[in-house]
């Protein structure tokens, strides 16, 4: 191929790109469908012939978990069937009934609806399916692997690209139901994220934090979603219920990335029964927030009066009745009537201090087990790990497969763990080595029990 024909097909190829950028598309929010073996089958199969007869068809729908009420295979097979009558690509997000009172747990919601979390792409917008659920929980938690692995995939965006979120629980409204939601906020700053459906809480509700839409829908048998346009310059999301003839425009965002107020608290400090803090403020017009207010851990949030010098601001919130230990302290600015959120631990001195930290691959639930100079901990990656008591320094990690939720049980020279794929393991104490397994109707969440050579 000669210079001038690379070159054309150069072009045409950036040409072909540009286009595939500014490609207008749809796609639809749904949420809590809370599919039984027979129940809310109806209710569902008319959206279902909705959403089919749209005369212009949705890129994608994503439900936003509590797909089955109970988890059951038999549910998930009901799920499966109803919507295989769905024309549009499907993507499902685990919720808390999914997941929670499951007999088989994750591993169940991955083979029969596929992936925990997911990345994909259209139209230049980056589309993030997330798991907030926990084993045996009400609340959502995100684990540590999938942080990292989202942190990993925004790092790599095209600079400025719209990026949309979809997971389970709600986050920063201020009544906390993901217990790290702060890791996750923190996580999405710096990037151009647009808009976060979740579901949980069976309300039509929308919200503000940092820059970022958050928006909530009812469970669809409720007679709720969202629908989302995007063109090349603009998003558009309108809210759909069954209760109003016409759909209501929710929000018009621009696709572009655009100047958001930021707040950073540079730093954190205890005295004398009160959290001193110095944040630094910046709005794109340079206006100061209208109020302030602030909160230690899961309390209530307080007004304050910072002092300013310039951009910085100093805020002292009281905290006399604060236990020793490590606290989460969050500020909030409102600025044009949104909050602008920023948090930092702080340690209150007194009481006990840990000798030590070690971080596992996943959560975790059982309390470890010590015997003699060693710590055993069962972890949610589905690995057993052997830690030096006096150090923290890891002597050992065997994978087991599924989730450890239960503690193990040591019994002389040999330790015994049950996972959530119903695998029970025997391993050497000394090193982890397999000794000898078996397989049980998963999945196993309690310790294992022994009696004399049983």
């Amino acid at each position: 191929m000669n210079r001038r024909a690379l070159w054309w097909c150069t072009v045409l190829l950036l040409l072909a790109a540009v286009a595939a950028g500014a490609e207008t598309f749809r796609f639809l929010h749904i949420t809590d469908t809370h599919i039984g073996v027979t129940t809310r089958h109806q209710e569902t199969r008319e959206y279902i012939r909705l959403f089919n007869a749209l005369s212009s068809p949705p890129a994608f729908v994503v439900n936003t978990g509590d797909c089955t009420e109970l988890g059951t295979s038999e549910e998930y097979r009901s799920y499966r069937d109803l919507f295989a009558e769905l024309r549009i690509p499907l993507i499902s997000v685990p919720g808390n009934h999914d997941i929670r009172w499951s007999a088989i747990g994750k591993e169940g919601f991955v083979r029969w609806l596929g992936p925990l979390r997911r990345h994909w792409e259209r139209g230049g917008c980056h589309f993030f399916a997330l798991d907030s659920t926990a084993l045996l929980e009400h609340h959502g938690h995100f684990e540590e692997a999938d942080l990292r692995w989202l942190e990993g995939r925004l790092r790599r965006l095209p600079r400025g690209a719209p990026v949309f979120l979809f997971f389970h629980h709600w986050v920063a409204t201020g009544e906390r139901m993901v217990d790290n939601e702060a890791r996750l906020l923190e996580l999405l700053e710096p990037y151009n994220v647009k808009a976060v459906f979740v579901g949980h809480g069976h309300r039509d509700t929308t919200w503000w934090r940092n820059g970022v839409l958050f928006l909530m829908a009812r469970g669809l048998y409720q007679g709720s979603y969202h629908q989302v346009e995007v063109n090349e310059t603009t998003i558009r999301i309108w809210r759909v219920v069954k209760e109003q003839e016409q759909p209501l425009l929710l929000a018009e965002l621009p696709r572009a990335p655009q100047p958001k107020p930021r707040l950073v608290v540079r730093e954190v400090r205890w005295r004398a029964g009160e959290i001193v803090a110095h944040l630094q403020w910046r709005s794109p017009d340079g206006a100061s927030p209208e109020r302030w207010e602030a909160r230690l851990g899961a309390g209530t949030w307080q007004p304050v009066e910072p002092e300013r010098t310039g951009a910085r601001y100093t805020v002292r919130l009281e905290a006399h009745d604060a236990v020793a230990g490590t606290h989460r302290a969050e500020f909030r600015a409102i600025y044009q009537e949104k909050p602008v959120e920023a948090s930092v631990t702080v340690e209150v001195p007194g009481g006990v201090r840990p000798l030590w930290t070690f971080r596992t691959g996943g959560s975790v639930k059982a309390q470890p087990v010590v015997f003699d100079d060693t710590v055993y901990v069962s972890s949610f990656d589905g690995t057993l790990y052997a830690v030096e008591a006096a150090t923290g320094r890891l002597r050992w990690k065997a994978p087991i497969g599924g989730m450890l939720v239960a503690a193990p049980t040591v019994a002389d020279e040999r330790i015994v763990v049950g996972s959530t794929s119903g695998v029970v393991a025997c391993l050497r104490r000394a090193d982890g080595r397999h000794l000898w397994k078996t397989s049980l109707p998963p999945p196993i969440f309690a310790t294992a029990g022994g009696y004399e050579d049983a």
